[in-house]
C-alpha cells in the first residue's frame, strides 16, 4: 500500500530535561546528554496525559501524537520542499497533556517547543530538514528567515445571567481575579447613555449579583470586564 505522505513528517512537541536540567536551566551551549539519552527531548503525552519521552518511538514500537506536524502551503504529496519555504505548525490544544503544558509554561514565562523529524538518519549523517536559525548570516543581515512563534488567545466572556424575584430582577455572573466588572444599564440599545450602576474590583466571591427593581419600560443591562492593568 502506497505511503500517505510522501514524505516524512516534520513535527513539533514539547522539551523534557534530564538531570540537573530538571532544576537548571537549559542554555544553548548545554551538554548534549550521555549513553543516547538526550538532556532535552522530546516529551509527548499517551492517551491517559502522562508525561514521556518520544524520542524514538519508532524504535520502541508505540505512536507519539505530535502535537504539530509542520505544513507548506501549495505544496502537493510527493514534490520536493523549494529552498526559503514557509513551514508553520499550529498547536493541537486537544492532544492530551498539550494544554496544560502550554498553560503551564507560559504561566511561567516562556514556552520552549522541539522540532523533530522523521527522516532517516544514521550515525553523524542522514537526510536532515534545514531550518534557518537566528545565528544565520543571512537572517542577521536581512532578517524575517528564523522561526518566530505567533500566540492567538480569546478571552471567554462572562455570561450574564437575568431572573426575576418579585418585584426586582436579579443580575449574576462569574467573575475571575484580575479583572474590573462593570455592570451599566441604558433604557436604549442605541442610546450612548449607558450608566454604570455597580462595579466590583475586588474577587470576595467567584459569583457575583445585582439587584435592580423592575419599573415600566425596558431597561438594557451590560457587563464589560477589563483587566487589572489597563
Amino acid at each position: 500500500e502506497d505511503d500517505g505522505d510522501a514524505g516524512r513528517s516534520v513535527e513539533l512537541y514539547g522539551v523534557g530535561y534530564r538531570g540537573q536540567f530538571e532544576t537548571e536551566p537549559f542554555e544553548e551551549d548545554s551538554p548534549y546528554g550521555l549513553g543516547g539519552l538526550r538532556n532535552a527531548y522530546a516529551l509527548g503525552y499517551d492517551s491517559d496525559g502522562e508525561a514521556r519521552d518520544v524520542s524514538n518511538n519508532i524504535m520502541q514500537g508505540f505512536e507519539s501524537a505530535p502535537w504539530a506536524i509542520g505544513q507548506i502551503d501549495a505544496l502537493s504529496p510527493g514534490e520536493s520542499v523549494p529552498l526559503n519555504a514557509v513551514m508553520r505548525f499550529e498547536l493541537n490544544l486537544n492532544v492530551p497533556g498539550v494544554r496544560e503544558y502550554v498553560t503551564d509554561r507560559l504561566e511561567a514565562g516562556y514556552l520552549d517547543l522541539i522540532v523533530s523529524s522523521l527522516h532517516p538518519a544514521t550515525q553523524q549523517g542522514g537526510e536532515f530538514v534545514s531550518f534557518f536559525m537566528k545565528e544565520d548570516s543571512e537572517h542577521q543581515l536581512i532578517g524575517g528567515l528564523a522561526a518566530t512563534l505567533e500566540i492567538v488567545t480569546e478571552e471567554a466572556a462572562p455570561q450574564l445571567s437575568i431572573t426575576r424575584d418579585g418585584g426586582e430582577v436579579v443580575l449574576s455572573w462569574e467573575q475571575e481575579d484580575g479583572f474590573f466588572y462593570s455592570l451599566s444599564s441604558s433604557t436604549s440599545l442605541g442610546s450612548e447613555m449607558w450608566g454604570e450602576i455597580f462595579e466590583s474590583d475586588t474577587l470576595t466571591n467567584p459569583s457575583a449579583s445585582y439587584r435592580a427593581d423592575i419599573t415600566s419600560g425596558s431597561t438594557f443591562y451590560q457587563l464589560t470586564v477589563t483587566p487589572k492593568d489597563q
